[in-house]
């Protein structure tokens, strides 16, 4: 059985009764028969912890991954940060304080990610997650390198209005 865990409470992705989850969970993957995501790919749990503003998925296996918001944030799958090509892509910046507001299952292959800033077009594939997970490493390291390339910063922007 899937969990999943917002902060500290025991909603499952807006449903509040694991029973009814499970009830869901199954009317969902009747409703998704055209895709069925590997089984390994999908998380049993997902906690989002917000006082630290990480995502934990927890697999199967016994495998975690725990992803920052501001990296899910800067590597949305939307369209408004990675374009219709890669030539349009949009370098995120100023993310460094972002949260995550909530998260709910996209039918049985993904979740959608409401930030704080007010973005939520990204949906985030069971595929993308871990791949999200498994580069983690290569992939910040690029984002911090494009990044300091445009002069752009992390820190998210502060308005200054002078005084004279």
């Amino acid at each position: 059985m899937r969990s999943f865990i917002v902060g500290t409470t025991t909603a499952e992705l807006g449903i509040k009764n694991p029973k009814t989850a499970q009830r869901q969970g199954a009317a969902l993957v009747a409703r998704n028969l055209a895709y069925e995501p590997p089984s390994n790919m999908i998380p049993t749990a997902i906690e989002l912890h917000k006082t630290s503003r990480q995502l934990e998925l927890r697999y199967a296996n016994g495998k975690q991954v725990w992803l920052d918001a501001e990296y899910l944030r800067v590597y949305s799958p939307s369209a408004e940060v990675r374009g219709h090509h890669p030539s349009q892509a949009v370098l995120q910046s100023g993310k460094k304080n972002t949260a995550i507001e909530s998260i709910s299952m996209v039918g049985n292959y993904a979740l959608q990610i409401n930030f704080d800033d007010g973005h939520s077009s990204g949906i985030y594939s069971w595929e993308y997650l871990e791949e999200l997970g498994e580069k983690h490493t290569a992939y910040w390291q690029d984002y911090l390198d494009r990044i300091r390339a445009a002069g752009k910063t992390r820190d998210p922007l502060t308005q200054v209005i002078r005084l004279d």
